[in-house]
C-alpha cells in the first residue's frame, strides 16, 4: 500500500510536517511525494528544491511523469494538491483507467477564506479586448473552457474521498469542487492540525496555569515579507504602526492591571530592528503557551486565533486608520465577525471600552470552533492518524 501526494509547489520542512509524513509511515505505509510542477508550469522549472527528503520525486518531463503514473494500481492513493484544467486532465483520466483513489485535503480553513463578500469578474464587453486576452495568456483561457464542461463528459470520474475540517471546509470556492460528489465523495472528518498541536499540549488545557498578561499576536505587519510582495513599498508606516500600538499598550495595560506580552511573527526580527512595542517583553516561538497561559489575547487578525478559541481566551481585534484602504481591515473585520465582534479602532477619537470585551461567549467559540477546526463527530486523534486508519481499512477490505 502507498500513499502518494501530488504537489506543484516546491516542497518544503513545513509541507513534511503539514501532510503528516512522519505518521502514515509510522502505520507502516509507504509514502512518496510527487513534485511535477515541472511538467505543468514550464515558468518555474529553474526553481530548485532545498529541502529533498529520500520519499520525494521531482519530475522533469511529461513523459516521466506519465510513465509512474500509469505505473500506480488499485492499491495507491492519491492525494492530490494541483489545480484542475485541460493541462491536468491526462492526471484524472489515468486515476480512472487505473482504478485509483484519489481524494482533496481541506483541513485549514480561516474565516477570510468563507466569509469574504464575493466580487464577480467584470464582463469584458469589447471583443477586441477578449481576443487580446486570450492571446496574452491562452492557457488561462483554455482552462476557463474546461472547466465549463461537466467531469463526466470529460471522461472523469469524481474524488473518491475529501479530508476536511470544520464545517466550512466543504464551502470554500476551489477549483477542486468540480471532482467532488455529494453521492460519490466520501467526506472524512480530521481537524486543523492546530487541533494536532492542542492535543499533545494537553498540559496546556488546564486553567490553573493561566497567569496575569495579555498577549498580543504579532503580525509584523510593516515589514511582513507578504505585504512587501504586493506592494513595491509597505504603506504601513513602521514608526506610526509601532507608536499607536504602543500608545494602545499603555492605555489597555492600566485599564486591565494586565502587562501585554508580544508573541512575535515567526519571520519578525526585532534583534535588528529599531521598532518595538517600547520595553515590553518579546517572546518568539511560544505563541501557543503564551495564548494559553494569559488572560486575554489582542490581535489584528492571525490563525493562531485557533488556540485563543480553543483556550477559550478573550479576543480583543485591533485596527487601525491606516489600514482602512487595505484589504488589511477587511480581513480583521471578516475574522471579527466570525465571532461576532466589532474591530476597535485604536487610534479613533475616542478609546474603546477594553474591559467590555474581555468576555468569552461558550457557544460563540464552540461554533467557530466547528466551523473552522473541528465538527462534532471527528476521533480525538492526530488528523493523519484519522487518515491513515481510514487509508488502511481501505486495503484491509478492499473498499
Amino acid at each position: 500500500m502507498r500513499i502518494v501526494f501530488l504537489v506543484q509547489n516546491t516542497f518544503t520542512q513545513r509541507d513534511e510536517d503539514r501532510f503528516g509524513i512522519k505518521t502514515i509511515q509510522k502505520n507502516g505505509i509507504e509514502v512518496e511525494v510527487w513534485d511535477v510542477r515541472n511538467c505543468i508550469h514550464h515558468n518555474v522549472s529553474s526553481q530548485k528544491n532545498e529541502y529533498s527528503p529520500s520519499f520525494l520525486k521531482v519530475f522533469k518531463t511529461k513523459k516521466d511523469l506519465k510513465i509512474l503514473l500509469n505505473r500506480l494500481d488499485p492499491h495507491d492513493i492519491a492525494i492530490v494538491n494541483l489545480d484542475y484544467g485541460y493541462r491536468y486532465h491526462f492526471i484524472y483520466r489515468i486515476f480512472l483507467q487505473k482504478n485509483v483513489k484519489f481524494g482533496f485535503i481541506r483541513l485549514e480553513i480561516i474565516p477570510t477564506k468563507i466569509l469574504q463578500p464575493r466580487f464577480t469578474t467584470p464582463v469584458i464587453s469589447n471583443f477586441f479586448q477578449k481576443l487580446v486576452n486570450v492571446f496574452k495568456n491562452p492557457k488561462a483561457f483554455l482552462d476557463r473552457q474546461y472547466c465549463r464542461i461537466s467531469p463526466e463528459k470529460l471522461g472523469l470520474k469524481p474524488a473518491d474521498f475529501i479530508f476536511v475540517s470544520g464545517k466550512h471546509s466543504l464551502e470554500i470556492n476551489n477549483i477542486n469542487r468540480f471532482l467532488v460528489s455529494k453521492e460519490k465523495t466520501k467526506i472524512i472528518l480530521g481537524h486543523a492540525l492546530d487541533y494536532d498541536v492542542f492535543l499533545s499540549r494537553k498540559e496546556l488545557q488546564s486553567s490553573s496555569g493561566e497567569k496575569s498578561y495579555a498577549v498580543f499576536i504579532d503580525g509584523y505587519i510593516p515589514f511582513h515579507p507578504d505585504v512587501l510582495y504586493v506592494y513595491d513599498r509597505s504603506p504601513y508606516d513602521p514608526i506610526e504602526y509601532y507608536a499607536k500600538l504602543t500608545r494602545f499598550f499603555d492605555y489597555f495595560e492600566q485599564k486591565t492591571s494586565l502587562p501585554v506580552v508580544i508573541a512575535a511573527h515567526p519571520k519578525a526580527d526585532y534583534d535588528n530592528n529599531p521598532f518595538t512595542y517600547g520595553n515590553r517583553k518579546i517572546i518568539k516561538g511560544k505563541t501557543v503557551e503564551l495564548i494559553a497561559q494569559s488572560k486575554a489575547v489582542l490581535s489584528h487578525y492571525s490563525t493562531s486565533l485557533n488556540f485563543a478559541c480553543l483556550y477559550q481566551k478573550p479576543i480583543l481585534f485591533l485596527s487601525l486608520r491606516m489600514f482602512e484602504n487595505t484589504g488589511l481591515h477587511k480581513n480583521i473585520e471578516i475574522f471579527a465577525k466570525s465571532l461576532e465582534k466589532t474591530p476597535l479602532l485604536i487610534d479613533g477619537h475616542v478609546q474603546p471600552n477594553v474591559l467590555e470585551e474581555l468576555q468569552v461567549s461558550p457557544i460563540l467559540y464552540e461554533q467557530y470552533r466547528e466551523n473552522f477546526i473541528k465538527q462534532k463527530g471527528s476521533p480525538e486523534q492526530p488528523s493523519w492518524q484519522i487518515f491513515s486508519d481510514w487509508a488502511k481499512e481501505q486495503f484491509k477490505t478492499g473498499a
